[in-house]
């Protein structure tokens, strides 16, 4: 029996092992099936959350709603430095509202002020309703935007640098925006991975066989090097985060 239990103890250790990047270190690690409360919080009072035996769902508000249907689930940890994100995302919403998108933010924090202290939960209750604006003029953070739907410029994998200097949509661009990304459709999972290191944000998007990576340049923008990550859904949106890992360099 202990010869039994020590052979489970080093296959398990082998499989972590084996699942940990060369030169990465695990730091979070959430299957998305058990108390969501461990690891998250919630920005967004009509949104809601719930860990599934297939992983964490998160559904935004209704499209009526308007700014108060977004919906933002922050991780309780912080993370510095070089940054990989893995998780398995699956679209569940048939939503076609055109400004509905999932963004991915990473080393997001406050701006320091007396508003916007640089630790963000404690200024969550000014959250409640999780319009864009208070995110893009009162952090700092990447963003990655991502399963967008309807509308003619809807189809696009875009990065972005917070805080805006006055026009969002210009001043807070990474180059290149990719257009025509026809994936993400409802019921499909993709395994998606970022990593940040060098300067470079990496996104890459699997699933089966077929893959897709895209890359942004950051030196342009000051270097952004701690803080927490958020998972952004726009309202009326409803998708499956599962098997999350993060990790660092030791």
């Amino acid at each position: 029996m202990r010869s039994l239990f020590a052979l489970l103890l080093v296959s398990a250790g082998w499989l972590l092992a084996a699942e940990t990047p060369p030169g990465w270190k695990l730091a979070l690690a959430d299957s998305g099936s058990a108390d969501w409360t461990a690891h998250w919080f919630l920005d967004g009072k009509l949104a809601s959350v719930r860990a599934a035996p297939d992983g964490l769902i998160l559904q935004s508000g209704p499209i009526s709603a308007q700014d108060a249907g977004h919906a933002v689930l922050w991780t309780k940890d912080s993370f510095a430095g070089d940054l990989r994100i893995e998780y398995d995302f699956t679209r569940l919403d048939a939503n076609r509202d055109h400004t509905s998108v999932c963004i991915l933010y990473f080393h997001a924090t406050g701006l320091g002020t007396t508003e916007s202290p640089a630790d963000i939960f404690t200024w969550r209750d000014r959250r409640e309703v999780p319009a864009m604006s208070l995110y893009f003029k009162n952090m700092h953070a990447y963003h990655l935007s991502y399963a967008c739907t309807g509308g003619e410029d809807a189809n696009y994998i875009r990065a972005r640098c917070y805080p805006t200097k006055g026009e969002f949509q210009k001043d807070t661009l990474l180059a290149p925006s990719y257009g025509d990304v026809h994936l993400f459709a409802t019921g499909e999972t993709w395994h998606l991975v970022t990593e940040y290191s060098d300067h470079t944000i990496r996104l890459t998007a699997t699933r089966g066989t077929e893959t897709h990576t895209w890359k942004w340049d950051t030196a342009s923008f000051a270097p952004l090097r701690a803080g927490r990550i958020g998972l952004r859904q726009m309202r009326g949106r409803e998708s499956r985060y599962a098997n999350l890992k993060v990790f660092v360099h030791p």
